[in-house]
């Protein structure tokens, strides 16, 4: 883009100069006005192929006016289209990065229930020991009862959690 630094009248002296040159040019530019009396012939890039105009910088704009109608429609029809299937396509994203984070969730829980589960049984069998030993006559034995009552209470309760976090994710993961 030669002109996006000029003032308009060091544009006009680069244009004067261009003029005054008698060989081909190949110009690039966005400036209308600064190409306006300059060109001969307009080369459009599009789709990936190169198409020649003859005329200056507005006699193409003309012509692509009457084409660029028909295109901006088509355009707007086609642009709503792959928005739609844009927004469908975040949607998915989104609730896969949930179920993602959903299934990360679970399997944390999973493990910790698992940690639970051992340090219950471990406690059971503990107590279990304990009220075997025939040696351990000092004991309280209903005191040592309830408190096995209530670890077998809580095991049980960990391993429903933990039962219905598996099913949670057996769900997520189908």
């Amino acid at each position: 883009e030669p002109t996006n630094h000029l003032d308009m009248q060091s544009k006009d002296v680069l244009k004067n100069a261009l003029l005054q040159y008698s060989g081909t040019l190949i110009v690039v530019s966005h400036d209308r006005d600064f190409l306006q009396g300059l060109t001969t012939k307009v080369f459009e890039f599009r789709n990936k192929k190169v198409k020649e105009h003859l005329g200056d910088i507005y006699d193409f704009l003309e012509y692509r006016k009457l084409t660029t109608l028909k295109e901006l429609e088509a355009a707007k029809q086609s642009r709503s289209q792959s928005e739609n299937a844009v927004s469908e396509n975040k949607i998915s994203y989104e609730q896969k990065k949930q179920t993602e984070r959903d299934i990360r969730k679970l399997l944390t829980q999973i493990e910790k229930a698992e940690k639970r589960i051992a340090d219950f049984e471990s406690q059971i069998a503990d107590k279990n020991l304990i009220l075997s030993d025939p040696s351990k006559a000092d004991i309280n034995y209903n005191e040592i009862s309830r408190e096995l009552n209530s670890l077998q209470k809580e095991l049980e309760k960990e391993m429903v959690h933990w039962e219905k976090c598996h099913h949670e994710l057996d769900d997520l993961q189908k």
